[in-house]
C-alpha cells in the first residue's frame, strides 16, 4: 500500500500540479477524485471548440475524460490506490498530451479561433 500511496502522490503532482497535504487514505482518495472531477469539468468546457474546428488534441481530451471518470467510480481506498498505481502511465501520458492542448484552447477566444485554425496543425 505504501508504494501505491507514493504512486498516487506522484500522479497528483504530475497531473494536477499538487501532491496534496492529506496523509490518510480516505482524504487522499477524495482529494484526487475532486481534482479528477475538476479536470472533467474543464474538458467539458473545452470540447465545444471541436464542434466548429478540427483542432488536434481531441483524443487527449477523450482519453483524459475517460480515465478521470473511471477513478470517480471507485469507493474503496485500497482499490483506488491499486488502480491509480497500476494505471499511472496513462495519467502521465494524459498530463503530457493535455497541457499543450489546454493551453492552446484556453488561450484562444471564440473570435480568435477561425483565423488560427490553420495554425493549430502545428501543435
Amino acid at each position: 500500500m505504501r508504494r501505491d500511496k507514493k504512486a498516487v502522490r506522484d500522479v497528483m503532482k504530475e497531473v494536477f500540479g499538487t501532491s496534496g497535504v492529506a496523509e490518510d487514505e480516505d482524504s487522499i482518495m477524495k482529494n484526487f477524485q475532486r481534482y479528477a472531477q475538476n479536470t472533467i469539468n474543464e474538458i467539458l468546457r473545452l470540447e465545444p471548440q471541436y464542434q466548429r474546428y478540427a483542432f488536434p488534441g481531441r483524443k487527449a481530451l477523450e482519453t483524459g475524460k475517460r480515465i478521470m471518470q473511471s477513478v470517480l467510480q471507485i469507493q474503496s481506498p485500497l482499490e483506488f490506490f491499486q488502480y491509480v498505481s497500476k494505471n499511472r502511465e496513462d495519467y502521465y501520458d494524459f498530463a503530457e498530451d493535455y497541457e499543450p492542448v489546454k493551453g492552446f484552447l484556453q488561450w484562444r477566444t471564440a473570435a480568435d479561433l477561425q483565423p488560427c485554425a490553420g495554425y493549430a496543425g502545428n501543435l
